[in-house]
């Protein structure tokens, strides 16, 4: 890749934040859109949003009620840049097929790599890969957000004493998050990409060091002053606390239900 100046002049390349659900890519997308200097990350190629966007952005389309992908990158380009040509979004691994396969449709280019791809739309690029160590963890709030349908909004909203245990769902998830935190990896290998990586822990004990780290690997200044607030909700709950608890009883044979009870 090419270097890139260290300052915060006008430039124009871009960066992927890379990952899975409940890693805090939210809340890492929101530190670096609120610096004003590193882009405006968002899920822009996620399929379900995808409308959403197209509308705000008053994109029309065609006879057939199509979208023109090509315009449709283009446009997220200008939203989600900042005044100085840095462009970001959020990218998980289930969305990256179905981006390269648009832009290769797109471009006409049907040979070549996936990354030959992105940098034709997107310019020099770089990647931030998000992950979790604590999978289990990661699976139970990715579980209990699919039960209540809340993936960013104050706990308080939902009355979680009332979920049941979904086991197999967290057992689904936990091999989800492996396979594709896997995927990405070999991803990365496959292409030569050099991702920086960041630790969901990491980003909530320390924000301001991850956010500090990241704008290294992007070659960008912080600017003067910079305050670091956010509002993004944390997640943790007692309830979630007992989940993750009681996943790890049951899958070290060690769970002892009440009688009655089934292991879920």
């Amino acid at each position: 890749m090419a270097p890139m100046a260290s300052d915060n002049t006008r430039r124009s390349y871009s960066y992927l934040v890379c990952g899975t659900p409940r890693t805090g890519s939210t809340l890492l997308c929101e530190l670096l859109r609120a610096t004003g200097v590193a882009g405006k990350p968002e899920s822009y190629f996620r399929s379900p949003d995808v409308a959403t966007y197209a509308a705000s952005w008053g994109l029309s389309r065609g006879a057939d009620g199509a979208l023109d992908f090509g315009q449709y990158v283009a446009a997220a380009i200008t939203a989600g840049s900042t005044n100085n040509g840095v462009f970001g979004a959020r990218v998980m691994w289930g969305t990256m097929d179905e981006l390269v396969s648009g832009l290769r449709q797109v471009q006409q280019v049907p040979e070549g790599s996936a990354l030959d791809a992105l940098t034709r739309a997107f310019g020099p690029l770089r990647f931030i890969f998000l992950s979790r160590h604590d999978v289990v963890a990661q699976a139970v709030s990715w579980a209990m957000a699919e039960r209540t349908g809340y993936w960013q909004d104050d706990d308080a909203v939902v009355d979680y004493n009332t979920l049941e245990f979904p086991l197999d769902d967290i057992r689904r998830i936990v091999t989800t998050i492996q396979d594709h935190n896997h995927a990405w990896q070999e991803w990365f290998h496959s292409l030569d990409i050099s991702a920086h990586e960041v630790s969901y822990e990491n980003l909530v004990a320390d924000a301001r060091s991850v956010v500090t780290a990241v704008f290294d690997h992007l070659d960008l200044d912080l600017p003067t002053g910079h305050v670091f607030t956010h509002g993004t909700q944390s997640q943790a709950n007692q309830v979630k606390a007992k989940w993750v608890a009681r996943y790890r009883l049951i899958e070290n044979g060690e769970w002892k239900p009440p009688p009655g009870q089934g292991p879920g």
